[in-house]
């Protein structure tokens, strides 16, 4: 097994877990008051697509329309992607801990 494989492996392993875990912690602090919640899920939406979209603009301007993945980018075009990315992913934890707790989707 390649050490790529491997970590993807792992992380697709663990990921749930750490789903379970973020959404154990986030549930009680939303029941209360999900108004910052709400702030902040649009927050972390916003600022992660603005760094999503400015790794994918550079890369456009370099000539690759469509691309996937980071493999043609440069080191802080491939950090914005990434942390674009990781910030989405904050953010829809927050809207489902906050679906959740306004009982629009039950657990």
């Amino acid at each position: 097994m390649f050490k790529k494989s491997a970590l993807v492996n792992m992380t697709l392993s663990y990921a749930p877990i750490g789903v379970g875990v973020l959404l154990a912690i986030l549930l009680p602090g939303a029941m209360r008051n999900p108004n910052p919640y709400f702030v902040a899920a649009i927050a972390f939406y916003t600022v992660g697509f603005v760094l999503f979209a400015a790794a994918k603009v550079q890369n456009i301007r370099k000539g690759y329309l469509v691309s996937f993945g980071s493999a043609q980018m440069s080191g802080w075009q491939r950090w914005a992607y990434r942390l674009g990315y990781f910030l989405m992913a904050i953010g829809v934890l927050l809207t489902i801990a906050l679906a959740i707790t306004t009982k629009t989707i039950r657990p």
